[in-house]
């Protein structure tokens, strides 16, 4: 370690804690604070492959080699804290946003523990979930630990009675799903009740009791669980990336799958992962130009710019695709027409990601960056390189004190 990463360990903070992610092919681990003027701090940090086959789409199926793994990455460097906070696969988590009624909080966990029951579909059983009110009145603190979908709401407590108000009102965007135009309310004599915005995050129990299990295994104390899209957004705003008022798109690339995320005032709007192939396992005989929507004539200009048989050009194609298909369907179906996109900031661990940035920038060239910011203390050689591959435990690792 450098004479700075010795100086910047020394000075570590109490409330310094570590970041977990776990993927298909590798573990990641980052010790992280906040020093000076509110400047994210990486203390310590460790990337390690898995062996073939202890994670598969996001599932533990092997615990013991990840928890030998984990023990020896601990080992490997001075990292002091034992407070993690982790995140968990994108495909497995269920993102969806409500219209409910404008209530207090208290009374409107009532309501989200009656929609779990009664109307929302979950493609798992045994759910955990946590839900954040993003507007409308009586807005206290709604994070709580993820738990256990609750009995329903009985019919004669106000919780109740307000949602059977406004059930007539339209109320779920799967993001995961396809997407579909939100449905229209039918038309009433009655005066519907004031409805707020709720995102909803659920994921299946035995899903968390594997990652707990696998830290706690390795001697760290679990702290706190979210989903991806969050943990970015927090980096990209310690790091000042990105200001409060904008539009923006992170867009997180790893071996198995891509994350697009569209934030609007530091509101999640829009979070989708999309099964694109891996570019190191791209061969020339795999480039084929992806379907365009009507209006998307710029796909045959990409694909003439460089006549080479180069697969990260193919897979920037389809990832623009992506890209604009999502920009479209927020801005036209979900009527965001006055939002303007300010960055769209790409993120990840894949072989090759500044190459993808250039092919990416000529569609989008006053848009897309490569996430970084000097506006971050972090002992690398290459911290250009280092930090886009991080930038997932990074950011929740920031969480810090909270539980």
């Amino acid at each position: 370690m450098t004479r700075i990463g010795r100086l910047l360990h020394s000075w570590k903070p109490v409330y310094s804690s570590l970041g977990l992610e776990l993927t298909d092919r590798q573990i990641k681990l980052v010790e992280a604070g906040l020093g000076s003027k509110m400047k994210p701090i990486v203390y310590q940090h460790a990337i390690e492959k898995l062996p073939d086959g202890a994670v598969v789409d996001g599932r533990i199926k092997q615990g013991m080699p990840i928890i030998v793994q984990l023990k020896r990455m601990l080992r490997s460097k001075p990292f002091r804290a034992k407070r993690v906070h982790l995140v968990l696969p994108s495909q497995l988590i269920m993102v969806r946003f409500l219209k409910l009624p404008d209530i207090p909080v208290k009374d409107l966990r009532k309501v989200v523990a009656f929609e779990l029951n009664h109307n929302l579909h979950l493609p798992f059983d045994h759910p955990y979930y946590d839900f954040a009110k993003l507007n409308g009145s009586n807005n206290k603190k709604a994070h709580k630990p993820m738990k256990k979908a609750s009995p329903a709401a009985k019919p004669q407590e106000p919780a109740f009675q307000e949602t059977a108000a406004a059930k007539d009102q339209p109320s779920v965007n799967n993001m995961f799903a396809d997407f579909e135009s939100p449905a229209s309310a039918p038309a009433s004599d009655v005066q519907p009740p004031a409805l707020c915005d709720v995102m909803l995050v659920a994921a299946p129990r035995e899903l968390i009791d594997e990652y707990v299990a696998i830290v706690k295994a390795a001697g760290l104390v679990p702290a706190t669980i979210e989903f991806k899209a969050m943990s970015l957004l927090r980096l990209a705003l310690s790091i000042e990336m990105v200001k409060s008022d904008e539009t923006f798109m992170v867009v997180d690339i790893n071996e198995t799958g891509t994350d697009l995320s569209i934030f609007h005032r530091t509101e999640l709007k829009i979070t989708r992962n999309v099964p694109l192939p891996v570019p190191s396992t791209i061969t020339a005989a795999d480039q084929k130009t992806p379907a365009s929507d009507s209006g998307a004539d710029w796909f045959a200009e990409f694909n003439t710019i460089a006549k080479v048989d180069d697969p990260l050009q193919a897979f920037s194609g389809d990832l623009l695709h992506e890209i604009e298909r999502l920009m479209n369907f927020y801005r036209y179906t979900l009527n965001n027409r006055d939002h303007e996109f300010t960055s769209i900031i790409l993120s990840g661990d894949v072989e090759g990601l500044a190459d993808i940035e250039e092919y990416c920038k000529a569609r989008f060239p006053e848009l897309v960056r490569l996430l970084f910011s000097y506006r971050i203390h972090i002992d690398a050689t290459d911290p250009f390189t280092l930090l886009p591959k991080i930038a997932v435990p990074l950011g929740v690792g920031l969480r810090g004190k909270e539980t």
